[in-house]
Formats: C-alpha cells, sequence, structure tokens
C-alpha cells in the first residue's frame, strides 16, 4: 500500500510537472506570437474614411466648378487669437485639421468649432471669418479643387 502510495504520488507530480511544463510552453507560444503580431503591426495598412457627402459646412449642395481643373494644397498656420479675416471661397475646398482648433463664423449660419482631427468642406461663396480659440497653433492642411484663373479665396471686408 505505501509504495502504491508513493508511486500514485510521483505519477500526481510528474503528471502537476508536465501540466505545468505544458501550460507554460503554451504561455510561452502565446506570448511570441503576441509579440510578433505586434511586431508586424506596422505592416499594416489603415484606411480611416475622413468626409463622404455632397454637403458642405453649411448645408450647401457641392459643386466642381467649370473650367480647366486646378488643384492647390497649402498648409495654413493660425496662432492663437489670430483670425483669417472675413473671406469667400469661390471654389470648392477641402481642410483637415492637424492640431489645435478654430472656430469659424459663418454670419447667420452660425459658428462652428473645428478641432484637431476633424473635417472643413468650407462654405462656398459665403463670408466667413476663422479664429483660432485654442491655446496652441491651429495647423490646417487644405486642398482648393479650384480652376484655373479663378481665386480660391477672397478676402472682403465685413461689418461685424
Amino acid at each position: 500500500f505505501v509504495s502504491r502510495k508513493r508511486n500514485c504520488i510521483s505519477f500526481l507530480l510528474r503528471m502537476k510537472y508536465k501540466t505545468f511544463l505544458l501550460v507554460s510552453l503554451v504561455g510561452v507560444i502565446c506570448v511570441v506570437f503576441n509579440v510578433q503580431a505586434k511586431d508586424r503591426s506596422h505592416d499594416v495598412i489603415e484606411v480611416k474614411k475622413l468626409y463622404s457627402g455632397d454637403q458642405n459646412s453649411i448645408g450647401q449642395i457641392l459643386a466642381y466648378p467649370q473650367g480647366d481643373l486646378e488643384l492647390t494644397s497649402e498648409l495654413i498656420v493660425v496662432p492663437p487669437k489670430q483670425e483669417t479675416g472675413w473671406h469667400i471661397h469661390a471654389v470648392p475646398m477641402f481642410g483637415f485639421i492637424l492640431a489645435g482648433e478654430i472656430t469659424v463664423d459663418y454670419g447667420s449660419k452660425g459658428r462652428h468649432v473645428y478641432k484637431e482631427g476633424e473635417v472643413i468642406i468650407e462654405a462656398l461663396n459665403w463670408a466667413h471669418n476663422g479664429k483660432n480659440t485654442g491655446k496652441k497653433n491651429a495647423r490646417i492642411v487644405v486642398l482648393y479643387m479650384g480652376v484655373k484663373g479663378v481665386a480660391n479665396e477672397t478676402l472682403i471686408s465685413k461689418s461685424k
């Protein structure tokens, strides 16, 4: 009986040891594959839709201007408390806020605050003024979908 008991205990210990080794091996494999998956994450292409629609910031239906297409891209940096000045766009403009925030006053159409990571589809032929209402530079990448010979932006005087 004593020898059977010793054999049984020895068997259980070996099984626990084998189970421990098996669980440890599975754990190591999981960690290795998880680390490899994380290491390969830079290989994954991520696509995030920024805008899809047919209206701009004040609800106008978007339309491409007639004429020979001319795309213009700009990086606009607006320091804190500074304004763009009242202006209009004669051509569609797409903007993406890289950093900071800007508040655009559309007059009778209201105001809108655009923050980092947000898109602006600007009003056409509608007077508006942008002001950096944040604490750091507002950095905006814009793309004008313009026409040769037509100004993308025209400054105007507007009484407030």
